[in-house]
């Protein structure tokens, strides 16, 4: 059984909805880019972070009832499931570093701030452009390039957001470091669970080659 058989079995539903699901993702981490790049009203990028968040909250739904419908087999149920599950995660860590940049009324970040936006970003139209090749057989070798350039750009994330939070600790405004650090904590995860999705989808096409 091919990989595209094994996933959908007659219906291309499934695609539709994690398609939907990863496009929402990107939605989010396009638009919290943008609000640390002009930070000129932290409550309507709130706003429209949490909007998104419960869209995806809808998506994850829809997929778990395509799930149940669709798949007899209990292990490849729950890979799935984990798809969906980390895509969620991602939207919902990007939400969560808007509402901490509003809640702290950081209208002037560090830059490093909108580096790990940006490399969030490229995270999620890769993810984005890697679901979208899942219809497509022959896309295998170029769906694991962008799955691997995932998990490059989460390292180079890491990495900007640890030297940065070094930086702000040394400085004397202890408390902008800890609004900081609630920031870049909530990025750093939102970065991590990109990785993540990407492992696991990884694993799929490894285990049903």
């Amino acid at each position: 059984m091919s990989f595209k058989d094994w996933l959908v079995p007659r219906e291309e539903r499934f695609f539709d909805l994690i398609e939907a699901q990863s496009a929402n993702v990107l939605a989010g981490a396009t638009r919290l880019a943008a609000m640390v790049a002009d930070g000129a009203d932290l409550a309507a990028g709130a706003a429209e972070l949490r909007r998104l968040e419960r869209e995806g909250d809808r998506h994850v739904d829809g997929v778990h009832d395509a799930l149940n419908r669709s798949f007899i087999t209990p292990i490849d149920r729950e890979d799935i499931a984990a798809l969906s599950g980390a895509l969620d995660d991602v939207l919902d860590h990007t939400e969560r570093a808007a509402r901490h940049l509003h809640l702290h009324q950081v209208t002037a970040p560090p830059p490093e701030v909108a580096r790990v936006a940006s490399l969030l970003l490229d995270q999620a139209r890769e993810l984005d452009a890697a679901f979208k090749l899942l219809r497509d057989p022959t896309g295998r070798a170029e769906l694991s390039k962008r799955l691997a350039e995932v998990r490059r750009l989460g390292d180079d994330a890491e990495d900007v957001a640890t030297a940065a939070m070094a930086h702000l600790l040394a400085r004397d405004d202890l408390r902008f470091a800890i609004k900081m650090r609630d920031v870049f904590r909530s990025l750093d995860r939102a970065t991590d669970t990109a990785a993540v999705a990407a492992g696991v989808l990884r694993d799929l096409l490894v285990k049903h080659t």
